[in-house]
């Protein structure tokens, strides 16, 4: 079996204990079941508690209807990269708990040979190409097999293969079965808006419920765009290519800005987005989907490379008989991943990367507006207050926040700023009341009555600053143009002005 922490890629972070950030929201926590194959319903954690989206319209329940699935869960789950072997542990994780007739766990899964990754020597893919699955519950000998990188069992589940797919040589790999329609094996562009858009349409279709989350699994850069930008600078350094839907066999990704697009092939409205990957919990991308979901889950860190409990989360749902909404959902996976004894029990250092949060997509006008106000206030005092600017941009110790700058996100992603501590920084750093006022709403959007923060939590080291909504906060000679292809910068024109306007 494949061990969760074999390697050390990001997604990656451990925790070995949990500080809540929202506290109405962290009430009843508890343990959880470790490994692949536990029960069909879950940890031992008890259900998720009412958190402060009660009474939220965007966390309201859909009325059922007869004769279709509670929820539809489509897995985009983009392996061409050197996250293959935890795409094997999260697929084995799903396997343990299945589809029923609440709940359809549907799958589109990407992977391809080593020598086609940009840096997975080990990777050991058992099938070459794009497949699509309905997962089912399968036996412990199955999950076992699977986890060990042996698809086959998996095989009575298979559906048609993606219509984008193209022939390729599958010699020498341990899964051979042909597309059940008849067609070669093959693989497409997962990096492709295009795929994604297919894939979503196909999947509502097929598969209507009275809910729908979408899960993309993979990489992740936050708002940045990688592999297609032609500037220098745009990889951080040391980082390489890991920018969301990565796909190294066609040097492709999926930008932020074509999300919406994607999305909107649904046959029927999206309720939830699920972001297992990197650094995506930004409040530029949750503007750029506003549209696209009901609510927005992921993480502003670069999480652990194992990825979400599936197996967890999945049971929970299940074992509610599918009756959650989309924010009890976006509940249970928070605190099972904040919680999962794979993070809680390690010491490997990995303590100061969990975080994870979920979004009120609705409140994002209003919390773009807040951000367009605050920048237009700092830019009045890019002079008198350089200073000021200047050390929120640094990075804090670890250890000691109060020596300086606002939560960062990994060491080469520190542009990435929690945007309520940024803004709790500015409102304590000054006695200019025009930036002190400027904060507070800035702050009152994120976490108010109303804010677009509905739930937050993040492990004990280094995370304290972790609020839910990250922010691009560059110096002035780093900003990156490509920025401006974001939604977010028509709608609050002031940010990126005040980037640039700094002085310092």
């Amino acid at each position: 079996m494949v061990s969760r922490l074999q390697y050390g890629w990001q997604r990656v972070g451990v925790c070995i204990g949990i500080f809540g950030v929202i506290a109405a929201s962290l009430s009843g926590c508890g343990g959880g079941t470790s490994g692949v194959g536990g029960s069909a319903g879950g940890s031992n954690l008890p259900p998720p508690t009412p958190g402060p989206y009660t009474g939220r319209a965007a966390c309201s329940a859909n009325p059922h209807q007869n004769g279709r699935a509670r929820w539809t869960i489509l897995i985009y789950m983009q392996a061409a990269n050197n996250l293959q072997p935890y795409s094997l542990e999260n697929v084995a994780q799903m396997a343990s708990v299945g589809s029923d007739s609440n709940i359809n766990i549907v799958l589109q899964w990407k992977q391809i040979p080593a020598s086609k990754t940009n840096n997975c020597p080990d990777c050991n893919p058992s099938f070459y190409g794009v497949r699509r699955y309905l997962i089912h519950q399968h036996s412990q000998a199955d999950i076992n097999a699977i986890s060990n990188g042996d698809t086959r069992p998996l095989n009575s589940d298979r559906l048609p293969d993606p219509p984008g797919n193209t022939p390729v040589n599958t010699t020498g790999f341990k899964d051979t079965l042909p597309d059940p329609n008849g067609r070669p094996n093959g693989t497409e562009d997962m990096g492709s808006y295009q795929a994604l858009a297919d894939f979503v349409r196909w999947g509502t279709q097929t598969f209507p419920a009275d809910n729908v989350a979408l899960v993309i699994w993979d990489h992740g850069s936050g708002w940045l765009n990688v592999y297609r930008s032609a500037e220098s600078k745009v990889a951080p350094p040391n980082v390489g290519t890991r920018a969301v839907a990565e796909d190294d066999e066609y040097t492709d990704e999926i930008e932020t800005w074509e999300l919406p697009q994607a999305l909107a092939a649904a046959a029927q409205p999206i309720d939830m987005l699920i972001l297992d990957c990197s650094l995506e919990q930004m409040i530029e991308v949750a503007y750029e989907v506003r549209h696209s979901a009901r609510i927005m889950v992921g993480s502003e860190e670069s999480p652990p490379a194992p990825g979400y409990p599936y197996d967890k989360w999945l049971g929970d749902l299940k074992a509610s008989g599918g009756t959650f909404t989309d924010c009890d959902l976006g509940n249970a996976i928070i605190h099972e991943f904040i919680n999962d004894p794979l993070y809680v029990n390690n010491t490997g250092g990995y303590a100061s990367e969990l975080t994870q949060s979920m979004i009120d997509l609705s409140r994002m006008d209003s919390t773009a507006s807040a951000l367009d106000n605050f920048g237009a206030v700092l830019s009045i005092h890019v002079n008198d207050q350089q200073n000021l600017f200047y050390r929120l941009r640094q990075d804090p110790n670890f250890q000691n926040r109060q020596l300086g700058g606002a939560q960062h996100y990994t060491t080469s992603y520190r542009d990435n700023k929690d945007l309520w501590d940024y803004a709790e920084l500015v409102r304590t750093g000054t006695s200019d009341t025009d930036m002190q006022q400027a904060a507070i709403a800035m702050e009152n959007a994120l976490t108010g009555p109303d804010g677009a923060i509905l739930e937050s939590m993040h492990g004990p080291a280094g995370q304290d600053g972790s609020h839910g909504l990250a922010v691009y906060v560059p110096a002035p000679s780093g900003f990156i143009n490509s920025y401006y292809n974001l939604a977010i910068t028509r709608a609050a024109p002031h940010w990126p002005r005040f980037l640039l306007a700094q002085v310092k």
